[in-house]
């Protein structure tokens, strides 16, 4: 069992490709927590599953992302690994460029977008103090073709496979702390660093060289 007692918190995770993530990492002896806004269904899942708890997040409620990880810690005693599995829109609003409605565009971007930023704030401080961890940022094919009939919804996704994006920036703030970021796989490249690249970095973001 290859996460054998490994603390591991999962958003959007009572179908799809969060419950698949739930359940695969259930089967590798993870403590795996279920964040989940439904949670009579989340439990009604853990129930049939072995090592699965829920902790309550809702996306719409910024303020869960950071109450669920306490949760978990409180709970377990630390976080291992979050799995940032939120992301949504509405098809019957979120329209092409020409057809979308600014706020609408604004307000899907900030909800998709805080939900991995204040996760993994979250997350990070506690992996910080306990040695490391990982965040795993689940995203879509989205980050290498954007969905241009869904603009709120592609764009949130595509600038995370920039160099200037998200996903590319968090490796470098969390080199001093040891925490992983991989996203999904095929999404994107993903930010590879040579070891004596990564020991230089950890010097200089640190400011010291251990």
């Amino acid at each position: 069992m290859r996460l054998k007692d490994k603390v591991v918190l999962v958003t959007a995770s009572t179908r799809g490709i969060g419950l698949a993530c739930v359940k695969a990492c259930a089967k590798e002896g993870a403590i795996v927590y279920m964040a989940a806004r439904n949670l009579e269904r989340a439990q009604e899942i853990a129930d049939a599953l072995s090592g699965v708890k829920c902790v309550y997040n809702d996306a719409t409620r910024p303020e869960t992302f950071t109450t669920m990880v306490e949760d978990v810690v409180r709970d377990a005693g630390r976080i291992d690994v979050l799995v940032n599995n939120f992301g949504t829109s509405n098809p019957g609003k979120d329209l092409d460029f020409a057809n979308t409605d600014p706020q609408m565009f604004l307000d899907t971007i900030n909800l998709n977008l805080r939900s991995v930023f204040l996760a993994s704030q979250a997350a990070a401080k506690h992996m910080a103090t306990q040695g490391g961890g990982s965040i795993i940022n689940i995203s879509s094919v989205g980050g290498i073709v954007p969905d241009i009939s869904q603009i709120s919804y592609g764009q949130w996704i595509y600038p995370s496979s920039d160099p200037s994006g998200l996903k590319n920036i968090f490796p470098l703030l969390f080199v001093p702390t040891d925490i992983l970021l991989p996203v999904s796989a095929d999404c994107f490249p993903g930010l590879q660093l040579k070891p004596e690249k990564h020991r230089a970095l950890r010097c200089g973001l640190s400011g010291h060289g251990k």
